[in-house]
């Protein structure tokens, strides 16, 4: 009896799926893209990665974090930004001592002459 009632009226529409409109889904045209900012400590965090992986060759994400006594997290982070640069390179080889997981290795690139 409603829908009868709504329907008779000459200027109503269902409020859904037929009419078109902006597409809320769609990456807009215009819109610039940010750069990610680097923390602040990322430089230094940066040079005692390549100094620990000179001094004592492949080692996993952990064992630099231990040696050079910061954060897991950010030295991981670190490593995953230098290994895009094309600084280090990394293979899945290393066992976890905790887990017993296969973990990457980083490693120093080779310098090509």
């Amino acid at each position: 009896m409603a829908v009868w009632l709504v329907s008779a009226e000459p200027n109503w529409r269902p409020d859904r799926f037929l009419a078109t409109g902006p597409n809320w889904h769609a990456p807009e045209v215009n819109k610039s893209k940010k750069r990610k900012v680097r923390p602040a400590g990322a430089q230094a965090i940066k040079a005692l990665i390549l100094t620990a992986l000179e001094r004592a060759g492949p080692q996993t994400g952990a064992q630099i974090a231990a040696r050079i006594r910061c954060d897991y997290h950010s030295v991981n982070s670190e490593l995953s930004r230098m290994y895009y640069e094309k600084l280090i390179a990394r293979e899945k080889i290393g066992r976890s001592s905790s887990t017993g997981r296969t973990v990457m290795v980083y490693a120093l690139r080779p310098v090509r002459a």
